[in-house]
C-alpha cells in the first residue's frame, strides 16, 4: 500500500518557475501586474514630475519588495554555510541604515548599485546551482543579471532624480524590464527547479533591509520631499536674447533676476564644475573689472568723454554690469557684485553668435529657461535636487550652455579683438589684437585654434562619477604673469596663476601621460597643440653667433637671431604701449667683470629709449607721447615694432673687447617680458610704490675663447 501510494503521489513540475509557481505565486504575480500598472501610470502622466507621492509610493515600494525577495530568496542560502559571509551581509544592513540618513548626492551611488548587483547575482547564482544544467546558459544568465541589475538601479535612480523629464533613465528602467523578464521567463520555462518556502527566522532581518532600500532613496540626493510636493515649481520667464550692441541705451537689456552667480556651478556635486570654478575664481576674466589699473582708466575715460563711454570698456571687462543698463562705476558699492563676477560662467556660455567682424565685446546672448530656474538655489535640498536633474542627462544642459560658436576662435575674438575708437585724425586704431595675426598664421593652417593652448585639457580631480574626467583648464593661462600685482590682495594667498604663467612663458609646460593617452584615444586636435606648441618651446627662439676665437683689445661681432615660436600670436601680445619686451645682450669675462651690456631698465625701473624693444609709440594731438594707455586721446602711432607669428629679425652687435679680457669671454643674450611699464604703474599705483616683475622669456648664450 504504501508503495502504491508512493507511485499515485504527484511529481514534481518540471515548469514550476513559470509565472503562478514562481516563489510565493499569486502575490508575485500581483506585485507584478502593480507594479506594471503604477508605472506605466507614471509614464503616461502629462506632467512628469512626481509630484503625486502615490503612485511613486507604491510604485517605488513593490519595485523595492520585489527586489529584496530575490535577495531573501536566494542569496542568503547560497552562503548559509559561510558565517563570516552572513556577518558581513547583516553588518552592511547597519551601515545602509546609517548611511539612509546621510544627506549626500553620492550616497546612492555608493549604496545602490552593490546592492543591486547583489540582489540579482544572489538569485540567478542560486538557479544555477539548484539546476547544473542552467550551466549551458550562462550567457543568458549573465544578461539577465545585467538587465536585472539595470533595472533595480535605474529604478533607484528615477526615484533620486523625482523625474522623467529627457532622462534616459527613464528608457533604461523601462526597457530593461520588458527585456529581462522575457529573457527570464524564457529561460525558466523549461527548468526543473525545485519550490520551497521561505524561511520565516530570516524574515526579520530582511524585513528590516527592505525597510531601508524603500527610505534609502527618500532621504538621499536631494529628492522632493513633502516640503516641495505642495508647491509646482515656479513657471521661469521665456527665453531672452539681447544683444551687446545695444549695451548703455539706457535700457535694462537682462534683469536681475536672470543673472545667477557663479558660486551656483560650484554648488552641490555639479559634475565636475568644483575644478572649473575654483580654476575661473583665479583667473584673468574673474577678476577683469577689478584690476587696478582697469578701474584707473576707465575713471579717467568717463571724466574726460563722459559716463556713457564707458559702456566701450564693460561689455568686455563687466558685461554683467552693461547687460544690467548700469555705467560701469568703481565708486558704485551697488556695482560691486557683477564686478565680483568679472567675466561670469553664466555670460560666456549663453552666446550663441558673435558679430560679423568679431570684436569690442559684441555678442548675441541667449538667456534661455533653464532647469536652474526651477530651483530655489538658496535652499541646499534643492541645490541637491538640480544637481541630479543635471547629471542624471547632460545632454539638455549643454544644449543651453554649450553653443557651437565657443568652439570657434572667433567666438575669443570678441572681446580679444578691441577695435579702439576712431583716433582725433580720423583714422582706425587697432591697439590690441590677438586674433587677426592668428588668421594667417600656421596655427590656424593646422587646426590649432585659441582653446589649443588657452584652454587645454586638465584631470578634473573633485568629480565622484567620473575620476578620470578630463577638461579645459579655465585659468585662461596667457601672459599676465603678475596678476596679483593687478588686484592687489585679491590673490595675496594663492599666486600660483602667476607661477602657472611664468612657466607657460618658459615653456615649461608639463603633459601627463594621462593626457596624452586621453587626447589620443579620442583622437583629440589639442594633441598637436600640445606636441609642437606647449612642449619644452619658449615664445621666442634664440640663436646666437659670435667668432669662436678672438684676441684681446679687438671687437668682434655679435649676431641674435630671434624668431616669434609662438606660431599664433604677434609678440608682444596685448597692448603694445603697455607690455614691455627687450631684448638683453651681456659679455662677462672670466674674471666676473661685465665688460659690455645693451640697454635697459635704470635704478628707477624704467627701460631705456635706447633698448632694443618691441611694442609701440602713441602721441596725443600735442605731440606728447601717451604712457598711460589713454587711447581716447591718441593722434598718431610711431615706431611700431612687432614679430608676426613665426616672423624673425636678426640684430647685430659690436662689442670691443679690452686689453686685459681674462678668456674666455661669456656671451648672453635673453628677451625680457613685462607686463606693465614703469610710467602706467606710477600712475596707477602712485610713484616708486609698484614694479611688475620682469620674467625671462628666452636665453641662450656662448663663449669666446682666446685665439
Amino acid at each position: 500500500m504504501p508503495d502504491e501510494m508512493s507511485e499515485q503521489s504527484p511529481k514534481k513540475s518540471t515548469l514550476e518557475f513559470r509565472l503562478p509557481g514562481l516563489f510565493l505565486g499569486p502575490f508575485l504575480l500581483v506585485l507584478i501586474i502593480s507594479q506594471t500598472v503604477t508605472g506605466v501610470w507614471i509614464a503616461l502622466r502629462k506632467d512628469l514630475n512626481f509630484y503625486d507621492f502615490s503612485f511613486l509610493t507604491i510604485h517605488r515600494g513593490l519595485g523595492v519588495l520585489m527586489a529584496g525577495l530575490l535577495l531573501l530568496y536566494g542569496f542568503p542560502r547560497i552562503f548559509q554555510s559561510f558565517r563570516a559571509v552572513r556577518f558581513g551581509i547583516y553588518f552592511s544592513l547597519l551601515v545602509s541604515v546609517f548611511t539612509a540618513f546621510i544627506n549626500l548626492a553620492e550616497v546612492p551611488y555608493q549604496i545602490n548599485y552593490p546592492l543591486a548587483a547583489l540582489a540579482m547575482a544572489g538569485f540567478l547564482i542560486l538557479a544555477v546551482r539548484r539546476d547544473y544544467s542552467l550551466a549551458k546558459s550562462l550567457p543568458v544568465i549573465f544578461l539577465i543579471w545585467l538587465l536585472g541589475f539595470t533595472v533595480v538601479q535605474t529604478g533607484v535612480q528615477l526615484c533620486f532624480l523625482n523625474s522623467l523629464r529627457n532622462n534616459f533613465y527613464h528608457y533604461l528602467h523601462r526597457y530593461g524590464a520588458l527585456a529581462a523578464a522575457a529573457l527570464f521567463f524564457w529561460l525558466v520555462r523549461f527548468q526543473p527547479v525545485e519550490n520551497r518556502i521561505l524561511r520565516i527566522a530570516r524574515i526579520p532581518v530582511f524585513a528590516l533591509f527592505l525597510i531601508v532600500l524603500l527610505i534609502h532613496p527618500l532621504k538621499n540626493g536631494g529628492n522632493l520631499t513633502e516640503k516641495y510636493a505642495a508647491k509646482r515649481l515656479p513657471v521661469a520667464p521665456q527665453p531672452l536674447q539681447v544683444e551687446m550692441a545695444e549695451a548703455g541705451s539706457g535700457k535694462v537689456l537682462v534683469p536681475n533676476n536672470r543673472f545667477w552667480p557663479s558660486t551656483y556651478c560650484s554648488a552641490g556635486d555639479c559634475h565636475n564644475h568644483h575644478t572649473i570654478y575654483e580654476q575661473w575664481y583665479y583667473s584673468p576674466h574673474r577678476l577683469a573689472g577689478k584690476t587696478e589699473p582697469y578701474k584707473k582708466l576707465l575713471k579717467q575715460y568717463a571724466k574726460e568723454k563722459g559716463p556713457n563711454a564707458v559702456v566701450f570698456c564693460s561689455r568686455c571687462h563687466t558685461p554683467l554690469i552693461a547687460l544690467s543698463g548700469l555705467l560701469d562705476n568703481p565708486d558704485d558699492p551697488a556695482q560691486d557684485a557683477m564686478r565680483e563676477e568679472g567675466i561670469s560662467c553664466q555670460y560666456c556660455h549663453v552666446i550663441t553668435a558673435v558679430g560679423p567682424v568679431a570684436a569690442n565685446g559684441l555678442a548675441t546672448l541667449r538667456f534661455p529657461r533653464t532647469h536652474l530656474d526651477d530651483f530655489d538655489l538658496t535652499d541646499p535640498q534643492m541645490i541637491t535636487l538640480r544637481d541630479s536633474f543635471l547629471t542624471a542627462n547632460l545632454m539638455p544642459h549643454r544644449k543651453i550652455f554649450k553653443h557651437p560658436v565657443q568652439t570657434t576662435a572667433e567666438y575669443c575674438a570678441a572681446c580679444h579683438r578691441v577695435n579702439m575708437p576712431m583716433l582725433v585724425n580720423g583714422k582706425p586704431l587697432v591697439l590690441g589684437d590677438t586674433h587677426t595675426p592668428w588668421l594667417t598664421s600656421q596655427a590656424q593652417s593646422e587646426g590649432v585654434d585659441c582653446r589649443a593652448c588657452h584652454l587645454p585639457l586638465t584631470r578634473v580631480t573633485r568629480n565622484p562619477a567620473h575620476p578620470w574626467h578630463a577638461a579645459g583648464d579655465h585659468r585662461f593661462v596667457g601672459t599676465c604673469q603678475s596678476l596679483s600685482l593687478l588686484v592687489p590682495g585679491e590673490l595675496a594667498i594663492d599666486k600660483n596663476y602667476d607661477e602657472i604663467t611664468l612657466q607657460r612663458l618658459l615653456g615649461n609646460i608639463e603633459i601627463t601621460n594621462y593626457e596624452k593617452f586621453y587626447l589620443a584615444l579620442i583622437r583629440h586636435p589639442k594633441l598637436k597643440a600640445y606636441n609642437r606648441y606647449l612642449k619644452n618651446q619658449t615664445p621666442i627662439a634664440i640663436d646666437l653667433t659670435v667668432p669662436a676665437k678672438a684676441q684681446p683689445a679687438t671687437t668682434v661681432s655679435c649676431l641674435v637671431h630671434s624668431q616669434n615660436n609662438t606660431h599664433a600670436h604677434v609678440l608682444p601680445s596685448g597692448p603694445l604701449d603697455l607690455n614691455e619686451l627687450w631684448l638683453e645682450v651681456t659679455a662677462t669675462d672670466a674674471r666676473g667683470r661685465l665688460i659690455y651690456s645693451t640697454p635697459g631698465l635704470d635704478e628707477n625701473h624704467y627701460l631705456s629709449d635706447k633698448a632694443i624693444s618691441l611694442g609701440i609709440e602713441l602721441y596725443d594731438a600735442d605731440n606728447q607721447r601717451i604712457l598711460n594707455h589713454r587711447f581716447w586721446a591718441i593722434a598718431r602711432v610711431a615706431n611700431k615694432r612687432v614679430l608676426a607669428p613665426d616672423e624673425s629679425r636678426d640684430d647685430r652687435f659690436e662689442i670691443a673687447l679690452p686689453a686685459d679680457a681674462a678668456f674666455p669671454i661669456r656671451i648672453k643674450a635673453r628677451w625680457n617680458y613685462r607686463r606693465y611699464n614703469q610710467h602706467m604703474a606710477d600712475w596707477v599705483y602712485g610713484p616708486g610704490q609698484v614694479t611688475f616683475p620682469v620674467a625671462l622669456m628666452a636665453e641662450k648664450e656662448t663663449i669666446i675663447n682666446a685665439l
